[in-house]
């Protein structure tokens, strides 16, 4: 009988937890989307399938994180929008704030790149698959067309930012959409003109990454890693009610953010970049994803066909193979 040289079986071993450690973290970020469930929100203490994330004075209850879609080689890789929600009752009215965050690596400095983000605040029929829930996520191409996404980022691209302070282009760059609409995107304006267009300036005197002492009032950092800086950039507040339809639109409807970037003095970037992002919090909780997952492996269990189970189940299954070859060849 043949017998495996031990090094080439703890080699294999070693081969196989590495194959599977990226197979993880890759299926991490298969969504443009991620929520609650996968940066890591803390329980409500009322609610165990409920949020608390409280960011220096934001508790929020439902959040959205999603990278910003640069060109995976840029200089501008690992950028991040941040969205969270928090809704504040008033006897027959419920107040809803909608922040935003943004996150950068903590090595990446964009001091001396022009950035600017418009803020598509009033938009018709912008959603996923015709709705927008607690659960639908994707991309701006899905919710808004790519002929529109198209027309957005070369509108913003076409403008010349040169000799213009941050501010001058950011304001030139608002001013352009209001004064144009490209007909690709008529629909999702609904009407003959983009209206609730609101631009704040990113890089600069404008960036404000949240210090460690505004941060010691909070229990949640809601991105991913960990060691990525955030800062706040807008928030938008919106009437509504207590019934649930109101809620489910505030908490869950898309809004369009695109974010421009242009060269100044620095060396990061030589030329203009427009990408669109449509942000949109998600309302799944650790432990309601939790509780999804337990029920998926029973389902598993039974003979059923569940993709992230089964891959759990493999998992499994190769480390105790692996890891009982390995004592037997040792």
């Amino acid at each position: 009988m043949a017998h495996m040289n031990p090094l080439r079986g703890a080699a294999t071993l070693f081969f196989t937890l590495t194959t599977i450690q990226g197979i993880s973290n890759a299926q991490s970020f298969d969504d443009t989307i991620v929520g609650c469930s996968v940066v890591g929100c803390p329980a409500s203490e009322t609610n165990s399938t409920a949020n608390d994330c409280r960011v220096v004075d934001k508790n929020f209850t439902v959040i959205g994180m999603s990278r910003i879609p640069v060109n995976a080689s840029s200089e501008l890789s690992g950028l991040t929008w941040v969205q969270g929600v928090t809704a504040e009752d008033s006897e027959d009215e419920r107040l809803f704030e909608k922040t935003f965050y943004l996150g950068t690596p903590s090595d990446l400095d964009i001091g001396d790149v022009g950035a600017c983000a418009l803020f598509f605040t009033k938009t018709n029929s912008v959603a996923f698959n015709g709705t927008n829930d607690a659960e639908s996520q994707g991309t701006c191409q899905e919710a808004m067309t790519e002929s529109c996404v198209s027309a957005l980022t070369a509108r913003a691209k076409d403008i010349n930012y040169d000799e213009l302070t941050i501010d001058e282009a950011c304001s030139k760059l608002k001013g352009e959409f209001e004064d144009n609409l490209d007909s690709a995107c008529k629909p999702f304006a609904g009407s003959n003109s983009w209206s609730g267009l609101s631009v704040k300036a990113l890089s600069g005197s404008s960036e404000n990454p949240i210090t460690t002492k505004k941060n010691g009032s909070s229990n949640c950092w809601p991105i991913l890693p960990k060691s990525d800086n955030l800062s706040i950039v807008a928030s938008f507040e919106t009437n509504g009610n207590t019934t649930a339809e109101s809620t489910n639109q505030n908490f869950f409807e898309i809004t369009p953010i695109l974010t421009v970037f242009f060269p100044r003095n620095g060396t990061l970037i030589s030329k203009v970049d427009s990408q669109m992002s449509c942000m949109k919090s998600l309302g799944e909780s650790v432990e309601s994803e939790k509780t999804k997952d337990e029920g998926g492996e029973d389902a598993e269990q039974d003979g059923g066909e569940g993709g992230a189970m089964a891959i759990g189940a493999d998992v499994g299954i190769m480390l105790g193979a692996g890891l009982l070859g390995l004592l037997f060849l040792l």
